[in-house]
Formats: C-alpha cells, sequence, structure tokens
C-alpha cells in the first residue's frame, strides 16, 4: 500500500486559531479579576491570629493601629479625637478595627469605646487565621494543672 507524500504534507497543519481563542479568554479573566481588587492602604501591620476568621463582603471603614499606638482611617493617620468626624458619614456601614499584635489593648478600647458611643454597631476585629482553638490548646499541653 502506497501513501500520496503530497496529501500527507497538505493535511498537516497546526491550528491556532482555538489557542488564540484560549489566550483571549485567560486575558480577559485576569483583567477582570485585577479591576475587581480592592488595594488595602493602612499603617504596616502584624495581624493577631485566631483559630476561626469570619470574611466581611460589604463595603466597609477600615481602622488601623500599629504598634506605636498611631490611629488611621484607610489609610489616612487621624488622632483619637478626630476618629469619629472623619467616619461618621454612614453608621451602616461595617467597620473593621486592625490592630498590630504588638499594640496596646487600650488604644484598640479606646477606638472601641468612641465608636460605640457614637452609635456604631457593625464592628469587628481583624485577625490573621493559623493559631490552634483554645481546646486543641489546652489538648496539646505538657503541663499538669
Amino acid at each position: 500500500m502506497q501513501l500520496d507524500e503530497a496529501n500527507l504534507t497538505r493535511n498537516a497543519r497546526v491550528e491556532i486559531l482555538p489557542l488564540i481563542d484560549v489566550v483571549f479568554l485567560l486575558l480577559v479573566f485576569f483583567i477582570v479579576m485585577f479591576l475587581s481588587m480592592k488595594v488595602q492602604r493602612g499603617l504596616p501591620l502584624e495581624l493577631p491570629q485566631v483559630s476561626e476568621t469570619q470574611t466581611i463582603q460589604q463595603e466597609s471603614v477600615q481602622i488601623s493601629i500599629n504598634k506605636t499606638g498611631d490611629i488611621a482611617v484607610d489609610g489616612k493617620i487621624v488622632s483619637l479625637d478626630k476618629l469619629i468626624q472623619e467616619i461618621s458619614r454612614d453608621k451602616a456601614r461595617s467597620i473593621i478595627i486592625q490592630g498590630d499584635r504588638k499594640a496596646e489593648l487600650g488604644v484598640a478600647l479606646q477606638v472601641l469605646g468612641q465608636l460605640t458611643l457614637a452609635g456604631f454597631s457593625n464592628i469587628a476585629f481583624a485577625a490573621d487565621e493559623g493559631v490552634k482553638s483554645f481546646e486543641a490548646l489546652n489538648e496539646s499541653s505538657d503541663v499538669d494543672h
């Protein structure tokens, strides 16, 4: 059985149109993902770790407290006295307090107190996931009580 060489070379070709379609779809996907990302500006913080976290989906105000006690609202440093004036536009928005793990608890409590006195009720604390739960820490403890 003899194969026709001219027929073999004519049928062997690389289809590039499906490849272009796939590359275009990937490009569109990454552009849409890039545009939907939200940049969070604020103080450089090292968040405390907890065993369970919950993601907040709605638009929120970010209040950051660094280890020296500086307070920033959405990246803008403010004093404790000016904090409520900065965020009092919409009391229905959620407030996320991001405190550095080395920050003093007193500053965070002062911020929380100012927010509750001003009528804000949807307040959350930001943390990194990764620490075992209290029960797991007690079970793995080598110290006898």
